[in-house]
């Protein structure tokens, strides 16, 4: 908790210093005429005045504020609920409000308040709507904690913050060849190649492949057919080069996410393909103490969300070349496709393309444009006909 300072809001005309001193003129005037009514009616004035404003400062020592959200990973358009947890330390019960600090859509005005009783906690929950792709600082802020009657409220300051990481939108993508498939691969991919020696499983015998995959143990413990399942003996794959120079400076933000777009929905795809996805940037990473970031090429459920979780961070400004980050930070094994995206200047793309010469990896740059799909109601691709669409 921080210093505390008197709101600034008017609540009751009681608290302004003028009316404060009319009453002790009231009061005064009253001794001496000996009014006995005017005399109660002013002390009971004053002294309800003193009590709030020694109730609402009493009220900002016991109060304890904690924020948490039920899910911290999303999608942008995604909704989840903000958990605020409001705690009454004291034997008084106090009100409180207080305003959901965020760039993100709330309900109700993204404003808080209520009553918390003597050594009580309160749970508020607030909808949660995410709107772009990027690291949201969510917290409960400007909170006031003031007396019963609402004549005064002082401000508390609250470390009650969380994060919530939104990924970029996964949209459709056009087919993207993989010329190199790696031989030794993790397990755990889906591919159209199994290795016989490497079952994983049985499932029930679809009657499309031969009877020696038959599991004959397993299909007597389940009455019916069962057959074995493999692990692929090759994989794709990919590792993603994300270039953030020169955004920042010549414009382009929204070039920029369209880029981040197309690296997540590429990936994701990938990914859905059993293929091992990685990626290096240069972008600086919001939140995030390394200066870099780089995800080996990996298989596995479990791959893809750290993956687009620093795409999530990227910002449009690079901290250093991305050569530079290749000669230094990047080891490849042969058999890997590289995809590029970044701005399409020659000497930044030359530079990239001399690293990998002489390489088996297969290099090849990436135009969002041409991979990401834009389909209509109707199922129209705006890719396929772009000039007709225009026209027509």
């Amino acid at each position: 908790m921080g210093r505390d300072s008197v709101s600034e809001r008017i609540s009751s005309i009681l608290i302004i210093p003028l009316i404060q001193g009319l009453l002790i003129v009231c009061a005064f005037l009253a001794l001496i005429a000996r009014d006995r009514h005017l005399l109660f009616i002013s002390i009971l004035a004053l002294a309800v005045v003193i009590l709030a404003s020694l109730w609402a400062r009493r009220g900002i020592g016991g109060l304890g504020t904690s924020v948490a959200v039920e899910n911290r990973r999303l999608f942008p358009g995604e909704e989840t609920t903000l958990l605020v947890r409001i705690e009454n330390r004291t034997r008084l019960p106090f009100r409180y409000r207080g305003s959901i600090l965020n760039n993100v859509t709330t309900d109700d005005n993204g404003s808080i308040e209520g009553i918390v009783m003597p050594r009580a906690a309160e749970t508020r929950t607030v909808q949660i709507r995410v709107r772009r792709r990027g690291v949201v600082r969510l917290g409960f802020g400007n909170v006031e904690a003031g007396d019963l009657l609402g004549f005064y409220w002082r401000m508390v300051k609250t470390e009650a913050f969380t994060e919530i990481i939104v990924y970029p939108r996964i949209r459709p993508v056009g087919p993207i060849a993989l010329t190199r498939l790696n031989m030794i691969g993790r397990p755990g991919g889906i591919h159209c190649l199994t290795d016989p020696l490497y079952p994983v499983g049985t499932r029930e015998y679809r009657g499309n492949r031969p009877a020696r995959f038959i599991d004959w143990k397993a299909t007597a413990r389940h009455d019916c057919l069962q057959e074995r399942i493999f692990e692929p003996s090759m994989k794709a794959k990919v590792l993603f080069l994300l270039d953030a120079e020169g955004y920042d400076r010549l414009g382009g933000l929204s070039d920029f996410e369209q880029m981040v777009e197309a690296a997540a929905s590429i990936a994701a795809d990938f990914a859905r393909q059993g293929a091992a996805v990685g990626i290096a940037t240069n972008s600086h990473l919001t939140g995030i103490n390394s200066d870099f970031g780089i995800l080996p090429a990996a298989t596995g459920t479990d791959h893809l969300p750290p993956l687009l979780e620093i795409l999530a961070r990227c910002e449009p400004r690079a901290f250093v070349g991305l050569a530079e980050i290749l000669h230094e930070h990047v080891v490849l094994s042969g058999d890997t496709t590289v995809l590029y995206l970044g701005r399409e200047e020659s000497e930044i793309t030359r530079e990239i393309q001399s690293f990998f010469t002489g390489k088996r990896s297969f290099f090849a740059i990436v135009d969002p444009r041409d991979i990401i799909l834009t389909v209509d109601e109707n199922g129209y691709d705006e890719r396929e006909h772009p000039a007709e669409r225009a026209v027509g």
